[in-house]
């Protein structure tokens, strides 16, 4: 109780000092102050730290992200309180930016994909917009493999606000999507929510199907081209084949025979 006391008074007073200094002297002044509080087991100076996670990080390198403040935030997702859950997903958009390859494409993304299967309806579906957040920051090589599976599993979730934020980070992601997995995976999904029985998701899925059409239409306006381009070079082909081989003709002379003298063709009937 104490603890809380003294972390309610100083926190507050500590941020807003920390917004005037330098990245050195917050590393020097303020951070040795704060660091100590992530790893408190106590609910009410995690939340209150998960409510200031801004103002608290702004200053602090990468490094100390990682190192020291990184793990001790992502336990928050194993809460058994809501609340406490819900803070540390928002917390963690303050730090995406500032987490190295393996936090953020290995143990982050692990820590959502349990979430996805979250009890509260409300961070199933904050995850999800959570994946689309931070869809531009994965690697290259992880990003499908990590949001077109998140966002699937939304799209089918019970909750209608769920499927509603599957629907809109799918479209936003959209630039990331052939068209060969728009059309195998993404739109057999999404067309089915155009009957969906709540209208907003009904709508949303309309404008989605739309977007992702674009980019199909793209891609065959592109396979048109190219369909020409090769039925081009193989007319080419054969031209220049005929050219250089030409098919031998008939005998002239056999052709003449056949018109005069003693081919068959010219015998005629005696009356």
């Amino acid at each position: 109780e104490e603890n809380r006391e003294v972390v309610s008074a100083v926190l507050p007073l500590l941020c807003e000092i920390g917004k005037t200094l330098s990245a050195e002297d917050h590393s020097r002044h303020v951070a040795p102050a704060l660091l100590p509080l992530f790893t408190m087991n106590d609910r009410a100076v995690r939340m209150q730290l998960l409510q200031r996670v801004d103002e608290v990080v702004m200053h602090m390198s990468e490094a100390t992200v990682n190192g020291q403040v990184f793990e001790p935030l992502l336990t928050g997702f194993a809460d058994t309180a809501k609340v406490l859950r819900e803070l540390t997903l928002k917390s963690m958009l303050c730090l995406a930016d500032k987490l190295n390859e393996r936090n953020l494409n290995d143990k982050l993304v692990r820590a959502l994909a349990r979430l996805q299967a979250d009890p509260e309806p409300s961070i199933r579906t904050n995850t999800t917009i959570f994946y689309g957040r931070i869809a531009a920051k994965l690697k290259d090589s992880n990003r499908i493999r990590t949001i077109v599976p998140a966002f699937l599993k939304a799209l089918k979730d019970p909750f209608p606000h769920a499927r509603l934020a599957g629907i809109r980070a799918t479209g936003s992601c959209k630039s990331y999507f052939d068209a060969p997995l728009i059309t195998t995976k993404i739109l057999p999904t999404v067309c089915q929510l155009l009957l969906d029985p709540f209208g907003p998701v009904r709508e949303a899925a309309l404008e989605c199907v739309q977007k992702l059409l674009e980019v199909v239409q793209v891609r065959a306006g592109e396979m048109a081209v190219e369909e020409a381009e090769r039925n081009r070079l193989a007319k080419e082909a054969a031209e220049k084949e005929a050219r250089e081989n030409p098919r031998p003709v008939g005998d002239a002379s056999g052709a003449a025979g056949g018109v005069g003298g003693d081919g068959p063709a010219s015998a005629m009937p005696s009356r």
